[in-house]
């Protein structure tokens, strides 16, 4: 049976390849929890912060709790704030940034159980 609770408090922090890790951003990872299909991230962003251009072999949904932050998927951009889903189809590049003045909070979701990405750009 998959683990049941988890405290965000108890999960390490996202640690994208070439950057270390994201101080308010936490990593949930499937396969550590007991599920096959589900990945989050999971945290809040401060103004300013943001990904670079990448992409992952997943399907993602990035879900906007507070704040509002500026979202490239492919050749679209898009500004999403409370309330708000991205779409981001598998192996399409994207990015985000928090270009507010406020904490960006937002849970990405993958369907994988683990956590990989592609950097696109340096």
């Amino acid at each position: 049976m998959a683990q049941v609770l988890v405290s965000i408090a108890d999960l390490p922090l996202l640690s994208p390849p070439g950057r270390g890790p994201m101080p308010g951003r936490h990593l949930l990872e499937g396969r550590a929890v007991g599920l096959s299909h589900l990945t989050l991230t999971l945290g809040e962003s401060p103004p300013g912060q943001g990904t670079r251009l990448h992409r992952h072999d997943a399907e993602e949904l990035i879900i906007v709790h507070a704040g509002r932050g500026t979202y490239t998927v492919g050749d679209a951009t898009v500004e999403a704030s409370p309330g708000d889903v991205v779409v981001i189809p598998s192996g399409m590049p994207h990015r985000w940034v928090n270009d507010g003045q406020e904490l960006l909070v937002h849970t990405g979701v993958f369907s994988t159980d683990c956590f990989a990405l592609e950097v696109v750009d340096d």
